[in-house]
């Protein structure tokens, strides 16, 4: 099997993961959100969110695990605004990303770092990309058998 080269691997533990669930007629009672949580210093460290058909909208976030009661009262306070249905919390994520010069002229990385962690038996909650990362979040107690697997199918500097 050939590998593919990337540049690195970067890994942020001690996350807490926040799922929320809601109906709103606007993307902005995100920013609602986002901005509470600013005026509270507390900093963002992933976020995806996805709209749904009939107005229903997914967003995940993860905030570090000592700002978790400042968040939670943060997000008790936009509950209502942001009409919020569900709310499902992990206390203990880490995002796992992999990096490299120009992921946009790496046709099948995202599959095969996908495909791999699969192989390995991780959990993915999540997954976000820029133009040179690929981002997942997983159980922290899974990230030693996902830097292995990593290791298995790409080839690290």
């Amino acid at each position: 099997m050939s590998k593919i080269k990337i540049g690195g691997i970067i890994q942020n533990s001690r996350l807490m993961r926040i799922r929320l669930v809601g109906h709103a007629d606007s993307a902005c009672l995100s920013a609602e959100l986002l901005e509470a949580l600013g005026k509270a210093n507390i900093n963002v460290e992933f976020i995806v969110q996805c709209a749904h058909p009939n107005n229903a909208y997914s967003l995940v976030l993860c905030v570090d695990q000592d700002d978790r009661n400042e968040a939670l009262d943060v997000l008790n306070q936009v509950q209502t605004v942001m009409e919020i249905e569900a709310v499902d919390i992990d206390p203990d994520v880490t995002s796992l990303g992999i990096y490299g010069p120009d992921f946009r002229i790496k046709a099948g990385l995202a599959g095969t770092f996908l495909k791999a962690l699969d192989a390995g038996g991780i959990g993915v909650q999540a997954i976000s990309t820029s133009l040179s990362t690929f981002t997942v979040l997983i159980p922290t107690s899974q990230v030693n058998q996902a830097v292995a697997t990593i290791d298995e199918f790409f080839e690290l500097p």
